[in-house]
């Protein structure tokens, strides 16, 4: 996730700190409640462990915030990319995956329902992207 910039893993480590500190309960017992090793706890405190998103989820729950408030979100793009040019396959990735943290972090929706909207999102973004390429490679 990191190589995606999704978690901000400094601001996951912080707020699980803070939170863990503010109930003055010991790593270990913090640990076992999360259900992490001690050292992977511990390094997600220092933000020097790079957790799946099942992980940040749990660890969010626990803290009681919703996983979007360690999402960043890149800025948005001063122009579009002129006629002719286009994202690459990873840009790509990066707003699929975007995405998916932010459905799966709404509470007005269930894991079952945020799956189904990621998928059909998926399957018109990626219709839409190979349009606009091929679009882009016939006005050359």
């Amino acid at each position: 996730m990191q190589g995606q910039g999704a978690i901000d893993l400094s601001k996951l480590g912080a707020l699980v700190r803070s939170y863990r500190e503010s109930r003055d309960i010991p790593l270990r017992e913090a640990a076992k409640e999360v259900g992490l090793s001690p050292s992977t706890l511990s390094r997600v405190e220092r933000g020097s462990a790079v957790p799946d998103l099942g992980t940040v989820e749990r660890l969010m729950a626990w803290v009681g915030q919703p996983v979007a408030s360690v999402v960043t979100v890149p800025p948005p793009r001063a122009s579009r990319h002129p006629r002719g040019s286009s994202d690459t396959p990873a840009q790509s990735a990066d707003t699929l995956a975007t995405l998916e943290i932010q459905l799966r972090a709404d509470p007005n929706l269930e894991n079952d329902d945020a799956k189904a909207l990621l998928d059909m999102f998926k399957s018109a973004y990626l219709h839409l992207v190979k349009r606009h390429r091929s679009g882009a490679k016939e006005d050359r």
